[in-house]
C-alpha cells in the first residue's frame, strides 16, 4: 500500500486537468513582479508626458525630450533636431547640458539628419543602421558607438515637420520601440504647438519659394506705381518786392530810430548817420558863397568906372557860380544823413544795435520795409536734393508755430545757379506765392519746411535717386 503525502502542493490534479503544472510561489512572484513592471512603466510614461505639457519654455522642453525619453524608450543617445527656412539644425543632446552644433561629431550627426530629411519621408518614422546616411570615409562610423538609429517626426496637423527625434542605441529597434516612441512624438509635438503655435513653426521650403516669389512679383509690380519726385527743404516766410534802404553815402551810422518788426509810415525818419563832417563841410560851403558873393558885388560896383574891374566880374560870377554848387551838394549830402521812410510798411531788421557805429558804404544794403499783407515763401533747396522744377509746381508748406497745419504754394521762380549761403552750403533760391489765404496771418520772418513736388517718377526710381547719385559721385558708375 502506498501513502500519499498530505500535502496541496502534491495533490493529484483533478481530472482532465492532468499534464497542467500546478502554480508555485515562484510563479507568483513572478507574476506579481510583472504587474509592478507594468504598473511603473505606465507611472513613467504618465509622467513624462505630465512634464511635457507642463513645460514653460521650449528650452525646458527640449530638455525634457531628450532626456526623458531616453528614460523609457531604452535609447542609449537622442538628438532633437529642429526644421525651419528648408534646413535641419541641432536643438538638445541627451546628458549634454550646452550644446555645441561646431564640434566634429555634431557636424557628423548634423550631415546624417539633413541626408536623412533630404532622401527619406521625414514624415514617418524610419529605422536605419550605420554607414546609412554618412560620407564615405567618415571616421565615425568606426567610432561611434551606437548603430542603429530610430527617427521619430514632429509635425503639425497639416503634416508639416517642425522637428524629430534621432535615437540611437547598440540593439535593433523592435516594433513596440517604434509604437512607444512615435506615442512620445505625438505628446510632444502638442506640447512644442501649445508653447509656441502654429504661426512659429517654418513652413516648407517649397512653399516658402512660393511665397518668395510672390511677394517678389508683388514688389516689381508695386515698383511701377507713379508717385511725385518730392524734396523737402528748410522755408522761411519773406516779403515780397520790399522796399531796400541802402546807405546813401560813405559815412558812420548815429543810430536807427525805427524799431525793428516795427511799422512805420511813409516820410517817417528811420536811421541818422554821424554829420559831424558833413554839417562842417556844409558850413564851409556856405561862408564861401558868402565871400564870393561880395566880392562880385564889389566888382560889380566898381565896374561902372574901372575897365578892370569889368574885366573881373566874369571871374567872380564864375567862382560865385561854383561856391553856391558846392553848398547846395554839401545840403544835399547832409540832408542824406537823415534817412526816411520811402513807404508805409513794416521795418524788417534783426538787430538795431548791430549798426550803431558801424561805418558803411554807399549801397550797403541795412534794412527793408515791406508791406504785412505782400507776402512769399523763400525756399532754400539744397544741392544733392535738387530736382526738376516747373513754374507753378506744388509745395506743402509745415511751419514750425503751426506744425499741423498745412499751407499751400505754387512755384514761382528758381535760381538757375546754386548760391552759397551763410553757412558756406550750395543750395538753389525756390520763391512760391501762397495759393490760399491761411487761417493764421502769415508772419514775416516765420521758418518752417517744404515739401516741393516735382514730375511723377516710378516708386523704385523715388527709393533709389538718393543711393544711385551717392553711388555715381562715389564710383563714377
Amino acid at each position: 500500500m502506498v501513502s500519499v503525502p498530505n500535502n496541496a502542493d502534491t495533490a493529484t490534479p483533478p481530472p482532465g486537468q492532468q499534464g497542467v503544472m500546478p502554480a508555485t510561489p515562484v510563479l507568483k512572484q513572478q507574476v506579481r513582479n510583472t504587474v509592478n513592471e507594468r504598473e511603473a512603466y505606465l507611472s513613467l510614461l504618465l509622467r513624462i508626458e505630465l512634464r511635457a505639457r507642463e513645460a514653460v519654455s521650449a528650452q525646458e522642453l527640449a530638455y525634457i525630450i531628450v532626456n526623458d525619453t531616453k528614460k523609457i524608450a531604452a535609447s542609449q543617445q537622442i538628438f532633437l533636431f529642429e526644421l525651419a527656412d528648408g534646413s535641419i539644425r541641432p536643438r538638445a543632446v541627451s546628458d549634454v547640458a550646452v550644446l555645441d552644433p561646431n564640434t566634429p561629431f555634431m557636424q557628423w550627426i548634423g550631415r546624417i539628419a539633413g541626408k536623412l530629411a533630404k532622401d527619406a519621408d521625414i514624415a514617418k518614422p524610419q529605422q536605419f543602421s550605420l554607414p546609412a546616411y554618412c560620407d564615405v570615409g567618415d571616421e565615425e562610423v568606426n567610432t561611434y558607438p551606437f548603430t542603429h538609429f530610430l527617427w521619430a517626426p514632429l509635425s503639425t496637423r497639416e503634416g508639416t515637420v517642425f522637428a524629430g527625434l534621432l535615437q540611437a542605441r547598440q540593439t535593433p529597434w523592435a516594433e513596440n520601440d517604434i509604437s512607444l516612441t512615435a506615442h512620445l512624438a505625438g505628446v510632444y509635438q502638442h506640447a512644442w504647438l501649445a508653447l509656441k503655435g502654429p504661426s512659429a513653426i517654418k513652413r516648407p521650403k517649397r512653399k516658402k519659394r512660393l511665397a518668395m516669389l510672390g511677394a517678389a512679383a508683388l514688389l516689381a509690380a508695386v515698383s511701377w506705381i507713379p508717385v511725385p519726385l518730392t524734396a523737402l527743404a528748410p522755408a522761411e516766410v519773406v516779403a515780397r518786392n520790399p522796399f531796400v534802404i541802402a546807405a546813401p553815402l560813405d559815412g558812420v551810422i548815429d543810430t536807427i530810430v525805427a524799431e525793428p518788426n516795427a511799422p512805420v509810415r511813409k516820410g517817417e525818419p528811420i536811421l541818422r548817420f554821424v554829420d559831424t563832417v558833413f554839417r562842417n563841410k556844409y558850413e564851409a560851403a556856405e561862408q564861401s558863397v558868402v565871400v564870393a558873393n561880395a566880392k562880385y558885388r564889389r566888382l560889380q560896383q566898381a565896374a561902372i568906372t574901372d575897365s578892370k574891374a569889368r574885366h573881373e566880374m566874369a571871374i567872380a560870377r564864375a567862382e560865385l557860380g561854383l561856391a553856391l554848387s558846392e553848398r547846395n551838394f554839401a545840403k544835399a549830402i547832409l540832408t542824406k544823413t537823415v534817412v526816411k521812410a520811402p513807404a508805409s510798411g513794416i521795418v524788417i531788421l534783426a538787430n538795431k544795435d548791430y549798426w550803431k557805429g558801424r561805418p558803411v558804404s554807399t549801397g550797403e544794403q541795412i534794412l527793408q520795409i515791406a508791406r504785412p499783407d505782400e507776402v512769399e515763401l523763400r525756399v532754400d533747396l539744397s544741392v544733392r536734393d535738387a530736382i526738376v522744377l516747373r513754374e507753378g509746381a506744388h509745395l506743402d508748406v509745415y511751419l514750425d508755430a503751426a506744425p499741423l497745419s498745412k499751407i499751400k504754394a505754387s512755384l514761382t521762380h528758381a535760381s538757375y545757379q546754386a548760391e552759397p549761403t551763410e553757412t558756406q552750403t550750395l543750395v538753389y533760391r525756390v520763391r512760391a506765392r501762397f495759393s490760399e489765404n491761411p487761417s493764421t496771418p502769415l508772419k514775416i520772418g516765420a521758418r518752417g519746411v517744404a515739401q516741393i513736388y516735382g514730375d511723377t517718377v516710378p516708386l523704385i526710381f523715388y527709393l533709389l535717386r538718393r543711393p544711385l547719385s551717392v553711388i555715381r559721385q562715389s564710383i563714377g558708375l
